[in-house]
């Protein structure tokens, strides 16, 4: 058995990788690592790296918000689906 390990490329203060949210934009597939802040990733898969494309702050009510389903489009948006931590 070989486990072939992605992880993020850039410092997070998570203590376990888990509930990455994929969807695709255009021709390429996109990961959602968090909500608040929101980043989205990319993954480089020979060199087992997930790679931040973009980081931008989001309202409070995001804080709290937890892993999703993956990104369905509808119309000209993506559309997921969370859970909130009370």
């Amino acid at each position: 058995f070989v486990y072939a390990f992605i992880l993020p490329n850039f410092k997070t203060s998570f203590e376990s990788e888990k509930n990455w949210s994929f969807c695709q934009v255009k021709d390429k597939l996109l990961v959602i690592y968090s909500w608040y802040p929101f980043r989205v990733c990319s993954i480089d898969y020979p060199k087992r790296q997930l790679n931040l494309l973009c980081e931008r702050k989001m309202p409070a009510c995001f804080r709290n918000y937890r892993g999703s389903t993956c990104g369905v489009q509808v119309g000209d948006e993506i559309w997921f689906i969370t859970h909130i931590l009370f």
